[in-house]
């Protein structure tokens, strides 16, 4: 269901699931949790690692493919 809705997607650039999520801090560094559904869509597990890049506009969290 999650990956039909992906491929027709048509709003490029538009969230297909979005949700408030905490910010806490763990020693200096701010940390957000991955969404449930996030990490369902990309199949994400404790041992992947993730890219995450700053940009001025957001944050980029890049999977590197673990979902493919």
């Amino acid at each position: 269901m999650v990956r039909n809705a992906r491929a027709t997607e048509t709003n490029a650039g538009e969230p297909i699931h979005d949700e408030e999520m905490s910010v806490y801090d763990n020693g200096g560094t701010l940390v957000v949790g991955v969404t449930s559904f996030a990490r369902k869509l990309h199949r994400l597990t404790r041992e992947d690692t993730v890219t995450v890049e700053v940009y001025d506009s957001g944050i980029w969290i890049d999977t590197e493919g673990t979902d493919e």
